[in-house]
């Protein structure tokens, strides 16, 4: 396997095939209270005219005359820019630093991808063929890795698994793999734990041809930022604390990376609100004002739930994501407060809010919920589990923290694992019941994320799920167990960690190989033939 690089600074000729494809504004995000719906008309003679010129989220953009492109939509005075992907598009991608106002009271300096945090965002549509084109402007090495997709091997963005680290001045395309409508966000694998707490991260939506109609779809990108005086990001990524306890926890929450984050929403709407935990350690349980009415779960990680759930608060771990609806209410200038709370810790925090304004524009009447067929794996709780996957730490001996590691089914990843070893190696379309088991002790939960893969929730501390959708990462209670359902499709090898990124910095990190014909046991006459 070999890394195709491009030196950035002498543009090599012939380094990347590019293709061009189309842009438009989509009304997926909110304009932020500031910029008011009259600063922003809807006859605004520049609005959603980019052909020719290349956008801020790095989508070459033409289109003229080719009947594959989107038509644009009407522009929204509640729109932000998202850029439409076109089958057949490369994205430009580049990782760099910049400056950024996180807080209103000064510049922030950041990692970003194509200078904004969030990189993005994208809407693509399902099965089109999209590249991504990335390039690294960092001082360090990285990899771009698409949580959630079910890429192939090398695509996945796992250095010294998927490919080399990426390092600086040069770059790597991936292929996305886009079979599973879902909310998708993608981030380093290299360095992560630093690199993703500077900003660097992006999210992006993988839609059906026609979605179920709504007034409002946004895109929400939750963080949390611990910075210092002169707003600047703390540089303690060190710190051997956050990696034996709850990781590094931030006291600045912000959405789409601004804080506060205030909105104006139509009276009436029925918004479509799609939100991913891009924190290093916060958990997020988002509690829902009680003026959003028929506020509904309606899909988790990857795709819809067999039906809506009506629900007033949602939980999102790191690594999760979470689509829900709700009505804005019919009156003007009320505000709508969204508050989240750790699990951990016993206050919640508001750290956004919408302002109701009015809306001479007809709304959709009724949430649209696709029919969804999703396997009965239910039974499978009847049955001994395949693979256990038990988390545990060691106990440093006399105390000594400098010692502790965390481990899964004994071993450590930083320890004795290496990328050498299988934690289990699983045969494609065998069927799996796993089960996890958190016997870490110190009451820590760890949400577990597996790559490559999905599968199904069965049941949380032997509560059967019955409202069940497919999922990428998964949180295990503290002392708690979850079991799973997973029919492996995509072979390869594919980590398995804590999205706790501080838990893997102490290796809570293992592999799982996925291949079409599984080994003879050692020991067996077949072996000894092979060998």
């Amino acid at each position: 396997m070999s890394l195709r690089v491009c030196d950035v600074t002498t543009k090599e000729a012939g380094c990347r095939t590019r293709v061009l494809a189309s842009s438009s504004l989509l009304f997926v995000l909110t304009v932020a209270l500031h910029a008011c719906v009259d600063d922003q008309p809807a006859d605004d003679p520049g609005a959603g005219d980019t052909s020719g010129d290349l956008s801020s989220d790095g989508v070459e953009q033409d289109g003229v005359g080719d009947s594959t492109a989107r038509p644009p939509p009407e522009p929204d005075p509640w729109a932000l820019n998202e850029v439409a992907v076109a089958d057949g598009a490369v994205i430009q991608l580049v990782a760099e630093q910049t400056m950024l106002p996180i807080l209103s009271s000064g510049d922030t300096e950041l990692l970003a991808y194509n200078g904004t945090v969030p990189g993005g965002p994208w809407r693509i549509r399902q099965f089109d063929d999209v590249n991504v084109d990335f390039t690294n402007l960092l001082e360090e090495p990285t990899s771009v890795h698409w949580h959630g997709l079910q890429q192939a091997l090398v695509d996945d963005g796992v250095p010294g698994l998927s490919h080399p680290p990426i390092e600086p001045g040069q770059g790597w395309t991936y292929h996305l793999n886009t079979d599973n409508v879902g909310t998708y966000w993608f981030h380093p694998h290299y360095n992560t734990h630093e690199q993703l707490d500077r900003g660097l991260y992006g999210a992006f939506v993988v839609e059906e041809a026609s979605p179920p109609p709504v007034d409002i779809d946004m895109l929400w990108v939750l963080d949390d930022w611990e910075l210092d005086s002169d707003n600047q990001v703390r540089d303690t990524f060190e710190r051997h604390g956050d990696r034996t306890h709850m990781g590094r926890l931030g006291d600045v929450l912000s959405v789409n990376g601004m804080t506060p984050y205030r909105a104006a929403l139509p009276a009436g709407a029925l918004v479509r609100l799609r939100m991913v935990a891009a924190s290093n350690a916060r958990t997020w349980n988002v509690q829902i004002p009680e003026a959003a009415g028929d506020a509904a779960l309606v899909a988790r990680d990857i795709g819809y739930l067999t039906a809506p759930q009506p629900i007033r608060d949602v939980f999102l771990t790191p690594g999760d994501r979470a689509e829900i609806v709700f009505r804005v209410p019919d009156e003007v200038g009320a505000a709508l407060t969204f508050y989240g709370e750790h699990y951990r810790l016993e206050f919640p925090k508001a750290f956004a809010s919408f302002i109701v304004v009015e809306n001479d524009r007809p709304v959709v009447e009724a949430w649209q919920h696709p029919v969804v067929e999703i396997p009965d794996y239910s039974d499978l709780l009847n049955t001994p589990e395949d693979l256990e996957i038990y988390i545990d730490a060691t106990e440093p001996p006399g105390g000594d923290a400098s010692l502790f590691v965390w481990r899964i089914n004994g071993r450590s990843f930083n320890e004795s694992m290496g990328v050498d070893t299988p934690l289990a190696t699983l045969k494609t379309g065998e069927l799996m019941h796993i089960r996890f088991r958190n016997d870490g002790g110190y009451n820590f939960g760890h949400p577990m994320h597996i790559h490559g893969q999905r599968f199904q929730v069965l049941a949380v501390n032997d509560v059967p799920v019955d409202n069940p959708s497919y999922e990428d990462t998964v949180w295990v209670p503290p002392e708690g167990t979850v079991d799973i359902a997973m029919l492996p499709d995509n072979p390869g090898i594919w980590m398995l960690h804590c999205h706790i990124l501080e838990h893997v910095e102490l290796g809570m990190m293992a592999r799982i190989d996925v291949v079409d014909e599984l080994p003879p046991p050692e020991g067996s006459a077949a072996q000894d033939a092979s060998d």
